[in-house]
């Protein structure tokens, strides 16, 4: 069985926002670190998250934010590149929206992918405290 994948997806327009900003490091980190989701993520021996792979949807990170902003193991993957690896599990981001204090993120976990797809949907709302995000609202589905 392969490892977990989460694929994140992040919409061409706003690639720019995510060279730098700590705002959106700190809104990505939540969002993979859900409880909600944990299930899901299969783990090494270690108990350490196995690679997470990301599917480049609406939302696609750069890869150099990844890479700089990230102390999970994450990997993006075309829809054919996941098929073709028999990928289990993944993450696809529909919207990833940044504005004065507040956030909206949109996602969805594709779970057994290959023989019993089992999609979970999520929606976050995040608001800016001084200089912390909160999730202020959630929705699974």
């Amino acid at each position: 069985m392969k490892t977990i994948i989460i694929t994140l997806i992040m919409s061409m327009f706003l690639i720019n926002v995510f060279a730098g900003s700590s705002d959106s490091t700190e809104i990505l980190r939540q969002c993979l670190n859900l409880e909600e989701l944990q299930t899901f993520f299969q783990k090494q021996e270690n108990d350490n998250l196995k690679t997470i792979v990301l599917m480049k949807r609406e939302v696609v990170f750069p890869d150099s934010f990844l890479i700089q902003n990230s102390t999970l193991p994450i990997v993006q993957m075309s829809r054919d590149q996941i098929v073709n690896e028999s990928i289990e599990t993944f993450l696809m981001f529909q919207k990833f929206e940044i504005t004065d204090g507040f956030a909206f993120v949109k996602l969805g976990l594709l779970h057994g992918a290959i023989k019993n797809p089992q999609l979970v949907e999520v929606m976050l709302e995040f608001k800016k405290t001084k200089e912390k995000w909160e999730i202020f609202k959630i929705m699974i589905i």
